[in-house]
C-alpha cells in the first residue's frame, strides 16, 4: 500500500483561500427574503452611513475636525476574513463629495496577507484629504494599506497614501492580526 500524497504548500494554500474566500461570501449571503429594491439599497446604505458617522463622532471626537476638513469621504460596511496568512473581505458603501454632497454608491473587494486569525463585521470610513485625491479614489478605486487589529474597538488604519485618513469600527467579531494587502472599490453599476 503507498502512503498518501501530501498536498504542495502552494495546492494548499490556494485550498484555504478558497475556503475563506466561501466562508467571507456566506455570510454576507441574503436569506430567502425577497430581493430589495434599489431605492431600499440606497436608503440601506445612507442610514448605515449616517449612524456609522454619529458613532465615529461620538467614539473619536477629533475624526470630525478630519472629515470637515476633507474634500470628501466614504463609508463601507464590510467583513472580513483572517486565515493564517490569508486576508479577505468585501463590502458596500457610498463616497460623498463634501462640495456637493451628492452620493457615489461603491462596493469593495479586500485580498491581502499577514499572519492572524479571525472573522469580523466593520465599518470602514475613509476621508479623502485633497479633491485629486478622492477622485483617484472614483476612478481607479484601488488603495494598498496595512492594518493592525487586536480585537473589537475602533481603530485607526494607515494607507500608503498620505491623502486619505483610514478609520474602521469592529461591528461583531475578533480578529488577530498584522496585514498587508489591496482593496479595490467599484462604482455599483446598479445603484448608479
Amino acid at each position: 500500500m503507498t502512503p498518501p500524497k501530501l498536498l504542495s504548500p502552494r495546492a494548499a494554500f490556494a485550498g484555504l483561500v478558497c475556503i475563506a474566500t466561501l466562508a467571507v461570501a456566506s455570510c454576507a449571503a441574503p436569506g430567502n427574503k425577497a430581493a430589495p429594491s434599489v431605492e431600499e439599497k440606497r436608503a440601506t446604505i445612507l442610514k448605515m452611513r449616517d449612524e456609522t458617522l454619529e458613532r465615529l463622532y461620538r467614539d473619536q471626537p477629533d475624526s470630525k475636525a478630519v472629515m470637515d476638513k476633507g474634500a470628501g469621504y466614504a463609508v463601507f460596511d464590510a467583513a472580513g476574513v483572517n486565515l493564517v496568512l490569508y486576508v479577505g473581505g468585501k463590502g458596500a458603501g457610498v463616497l460623498v463629495d463634501n462640495a456637493t454632497g451628492k452620493p457615489v454608491y461603491m462596493t469593495m473587494v479586500r485580498a491581502g496577507t499577514g499572519p492572524g486569525l479571525g472573522y469580523k463585521e466593520f465599518k470602514q470610513i475613509i476621508v479623502f484629504k485633497t479633491k485629486d485625491a478622492m477622485e483617484l479614489f472614483t476612478s481607479a478605486g484601488l488603495d494598498v494599506g496595512a492594518s493592525f487589529d487586536f480585537g473589537d474597538f475602533a481603530n485607526t488604519g494607515q494607507s500608503f497614501n498620505p491623502s486619505f485618513q483610514i478609520y474602521q469600527i469592529t461591528d461583531k467579531g475578533f480578529t488577530v492580526q498584522a496585514n498587508w494587502g489591496g482593496t479595490k472599490y467599484f462604482r455599483d453599476g446598479e445603484l448608479n
